[in-house]
């Protein structure tokens, strides 16, 4: 079995042009949509772009809320990178998907 180092470095410089990629968008996200205000008690709002967010009106509570602005952020991200064309965080696997396991009805 033969290994083919120039294989192996092209695809570490890809993962690291794309891992430059997502760190630079997520700092930008984070700049843009910094943090989001209490409407009601079923709906917050980002401060940066007046998205509007809903909340289970039955699971309004801050950790909840703290999920729905980090989804809104991550979306942010992906459609940053989307905009570039070259890299998207859907080139990602499963496992490194900050959306898995989000649960906002209970």
């Amino acid at each position: 079995m033969t290994i083919d180092i120039g294989l192996i470095l092209s695809h570490e410089d890809d993962f690291a042009a794309q891992t430059e990629a997502v760190t630079a968008a997520r700092q930008q996200v984070r700049k843009l949509h910094l943090a989001y205000s209490w409407v009601g008690t079923d709906e917050i709002r980002c401060r940066g772009c007046n998205a509007r967010l809903d909340i289970p009106s039955l699971a309004s509570t801050n950790a909840n809320a703290d999920k729905a602005f980090r989804a809104h952020q991550t979306a942010q991200v992906d459609a940053m990178l989307a905009a570039d064309g070259r890299y998207s965080i859907r080139n990602y696997s499963v496992s490194h998907d900050p959306m898995r396991g989000l649960n906002l009805a209970g």
